[in-house]
């Protein structure tokens, strides 16, 4: 059986996108982590998570009015809108959001 070529997602993309941010704040905050991209001196882009997690209740997005807490707000509803439209799709193809742990 052929297998189709795996394509990866640009990272800034994905970070312009918002969706690490909503990856970090659904996510990865809970538990006491964050994720981040780092470029090093060649420019070459990596992921990495932070541990947080000796801080109690996870860490969260400083509430800042200025600019950033627009352009996370903005983030956070393109996310939205992606999450729930991929959500329709997966009930009607699977019959679930997200894939039951008894089906692991």
């Amino acid at each position: 059986m052929h297998q189709p070529r795996r394509r990866y997602a640009d990272i800034e993309e994905l970070l312009e996108l918002g969706v690490l941010q909503e990856a970090n704040r659904r996510f990865f905050h809970v538990l006491g982590l964050e994720l981040v991209m780092e470029i090093d001196g060649d420019g070459d882009a990596a992921l990495r998570i932070v541990d947080c997690r000796e801080e109690s209740g996870g860490t969260i997005f400083a509430h800042n009015p200025s600019r950033w807490s627009r352009v996370r707000r903005t983030r956070a509803r393109i996310v939205k809108e992606l999450w729930d439209k991929a959500v329709a799709t997966r009930r009607v193809r699977y019959g679930f959001e997200q894939q039951p742990t008894d089906d692991l």
